[in-house]
C-alpha cells in the first residue's frame, strides 16, 4: 500500500512540475502596442520618440514618430530599430525605453488581460503590433520576454 501511495505521489508531483514548465514557455497572445520613450535627465518625465499601435476604428494599424527621429524609422506602423538609431537614442537620453503591451487570454489571473512593460530591443523587433506571440511577463524583472511570433499579421493594404 505504501508502494502505492509513493507512486501516486510522484506522479501528482510530475503533473504539478510540467504544469508549472508551462508558464516558463510564457502563454499566446497578442501585441497591442510598441512605445519607445526617452528620459532626458533623471527625474524629468519621458517623451515619446516613437508610438504604433492597433487601430480598432479602422482595422489596422496606426504610428507616429517625434519629428526629430523620422529619418531612423522606415515604417512607423511597423517599426524596428537598428543599431546606430539605438545607439543614437542612448547618446541623447539618460534613459530609453522598449515597451511593448501583450494581451492574453492565458495570463497568470486566468482570465483575458494586457500588460505594458518593457522589452529588450531585439524582443521590439520581433514582433509587430498584432502579431501573435509566445511571450512572458518576468514580475521580478518588470519585463516582456517575446519567445517567438507564432503568426504574422499582414495587412491588406498600407495599415
Amino acid at each position: 500500500m505504501s508502494h502505492r501511495r509513493t507512486l501516486l505521489s510522484s506522479l501528482a508531483l510530475g503533473a504539478i512540475g510540467l504544469a508549472g514548465c508551462s508558464s516558463l514557455r510564457g502563454h499566446r497572445g497578442y501585441i497591442y502596442l510598441k512605445h519607445i520613450q526617452g528620459q532626458q535627465e533623471p527625474n524629468e518625465e519621458f517623451e515619446d520618440v516613437l508610438v504604433a499601435a492597433r487601430d480598432d476604428e479602422n482595422g489596422g494599424r496606426q504610428g507616429s514618430v517625434a519629428d526629430r527621429w523620422e529619418e531612423y524609422v522606415d515604417n512607423p506602423k511597423a517599426p524596428t530599430v537598428s543599431e546606430s538609431f539605438h545607439e543614437t537614442l542612448h547618446r541623447e537620453y539618460h534613459e530609453v525605453a522598449y515597451l511593448a503591451r501583450f494581451c492574453s487570454e492565458q495570463l497568470d489571473s486566468g482570465s483575458y488581460g494586457c500588460i505594458k512593460d518593457d522589452v529588450d530591443r531585439e524582443d521590439f523587433n520581433q514582433a509587430q503590433v498584432y502579431d501573435r506571440v509566445q511571450a512572458r511577463h518576468l514580475d521580478e524583472q518588470d519585463r516582456i520576454e517575446i519567445y517567438s511570433v507564432v503568426e504574422s499579421w499582414t495587412p491588406t493594404d498600407s495599415t
